[in-house]
């Protein structure tokens, strides 16, 4: 029997909850329930705000809840590391086994199976389809485990307390008796104190701030001036320009954490068992980007909502999902995180006018400089001429309230170097590199499928603001733009300190300006 749970429209004010300052994000608690409740960062009390308690039909169904991985309970670790155990145990071809589900993602492995290689990079996919993978790993996990309650955590890297890898996945540093090890992980501080010994991510590197500010879901073909990616009229396996929570801390995390190893790679990423709560934590960000309000998903492109993504469940069936099936993760899917508003409660922060779901138009080239460049250890800063014609156009773009775009052309490298480049414009000489300043452009990583492939990847940078901001702080020239790179990294445990080599960690070909 199907129950049909209905329940009344309440609106109030923050100003009625009380506030809970143990920790961020902030949570309120409503005083006559005492129940907690986690208001969306940029939301501040006082403001209006609408719940609805939604309509839900259910079969007793169990709603799982993924918790952050750092509340745990020793009965729930062991749970986690037996799934992962008895998934390594089953063979390859097995389609609940580690190896074939890892090869979903991405695989090198020759022939390919049944559903390997088919990830969704660079994409407007990129967000639905990982939701749908995880969703079903999931459940094989689940059932491997023998736990009926095991729910996949999350690695909140975003809190400065948790920027080290989770104990449990460096201790025991034994693959034998600790299923949740691998050895191939990022050593890159240059003295064997990597991310299995304790070294931390930097916080800048954690930050979505740049991705929330967006509030459209995707962008054209060709452009990642986007939260969720640009559109494309079916699945590809890989592509470029990646979305901006993609860019950042997506992709610059997978190489912190895994350098040269599986996690740096999109053809091995997933067969490092951290891999599955960084993307848990990459799914719940695109459930929190919701919550900011003005902001939805593309539930009218008939692409992104019907395109069917085949999978494999528990019992090893072929299923298959698409967009409109996993809008709701608690309805539809039967599971939320723990930081989600209460069962059954929906928050509608501003969605009773929701941005549109515009595309922004594909980039016009105004400039491009054919200059290779070198990122190593120490800092490089590359010159762009400005000529009167360019110039123009760079004010004209600022003018008419038009998107500047700088990008880094062509980038390659032989392997994933374990460490990022932060880019700033015009930064001042004897100038201390601070990734907070108006000097910042965003951060640069290697996360991508073919390390020395043919033709290198792009990354691109909305530079608008930081113009605005270099001329109104008489940092602007009109003769050039100063392109600098500062190279980035693990921080090593306390008490030790990097001791990176010189060298090339990889090369470019040139930088362009485009307006959008």
């Amino acid at each position: 029997m199907r129950t049909l749970v209905l329940s009344l429209v309440v609106v109030f004010s923050l100003t009625e909850l009380m506030q809970d300052t143990s920790g961020s994000p902030r949570r309120y608690r409503r005083c006559q329930e005492g129940q907690s409740y986690t208001v969306p960062r940029g939301i501040e009390p006082g403001s209006p705000i609408q719940v609805v308690a939604k309509a839900v039909t259910s079969a007793n169904q169990q709603t799982y809840v993924r918790k952050d991985v750092s509340v745990l309970s020793q009965a729930e670790i062991d749970a986690l590391r037996k799934g992962v155990e008895v998934m390594k145990a089953r063979d390859a071809k097995d389609k609940t086994s580690w190896l074939y589900q890892a090869n979903i993602h991405g695989t090198t492995d020759d022939p390919l199976l049944e559903g390997w290689a088919q990830c969704q990079h660079g994409s407007y996919f990129f967000f639905s389809w990982h939701r749908m993978y995880l969703y079903y790993f999931e459940r094989i996990l689940r059932k491997a485990s023998g736990d009926p309650n095991l729910a996949l955590p999350y690695w909140n890297w975003s809190l400065p307390s948790q920027r080290a890898l989770p104990a449990i996945f460096r201790m025991p540093a034994d693959p034998d008796t600790n299923s949740l090890f691998v050895a191939e992980r990022n050593q890159s501080t240059g003295n064997q104190d990597g991310i299995n010994d304790g070294a931390e991510l930097p916080g800048p590197a954690t930050s979505y701030a740049a991705a929330f500010a967006r509030t459209n879901f995707f962008s054209s073909p060709g452009s990642g001036l986007s939260f969720g990616g640009q559109q494309i009229p079916g699945p590809e396996h890989q592509i470029r320009p990646h979305g901006k929570l993609e860019s950042q801390p997506h992709d610059i995390l997978h190489g912190l954490i895994g350098g040269d190893g599986w996690m740096g790679d999109p053809d091995f990423a997933a067969r490092d068992p951290i891999f599955w709560l960084h993307h848990a934590n990459i799914d719940r960000l695109w459930k929190r980007w919701l919550d900011q309000g003005g902001r939805q998903n593309p539930l009218t492109d008939k692409v992104w909502m019907t395109t069917k993504f085949s999978f494999f469940d528990e019992d090893g069936n072929k299923v298959e999902l698409a967009g409109k099936d996993i809008l709701d993760t608690v309805a539809q899917l039967g599971y939320r995180y723990d930081d989600d508003p209460p069962p059954n409660i929906v928050a509608l922060i501003g969605h009773q006018n929701p941005a549109r779901e515009v595309a922004v138009n594909k980039p016009k080239i105004l400039f491009r400089l054919e200059k290779k460049g070198e990122l190593g250890l120490q800092q490089s800063t590359v010159p762009v001429p400005l000529s009167k014609e360019l110039l123009t156009n760079v004010r004209s773009a600022i003018s008419e309230k038009k998107t500047l775009i700088l990008a880094v052309d062509d980038i390659r490298f032989e392997k994933n170097p374990g460490v990022y480049y932060e880019v700033y414009l015009n930064l001042p000489e004897k100038t201390e590199p601070d990734p907070h300043s108006i000097f910042h452009i965003g951060n640069l990583g290697f996360f991508s499928r073919k390390a020395h492939a043919p033709k290198g990847h792009k990354v691109a940078f909305d530079i608008t603001q930081a113009v605005q901001a270099l001329q109104k702080a008489n940092a602007w020239n009109d003769k050039e733009l100063k392109v600098s790179f500062v190279m980035r990294g693990l921080i090593p445990p306390k008490g030790k300190r990097a001791l990176h080599k010189e060298g090339k960690r990889a090369e470019f070909s040139g930088i362009s300006l485009s307006v959008q």
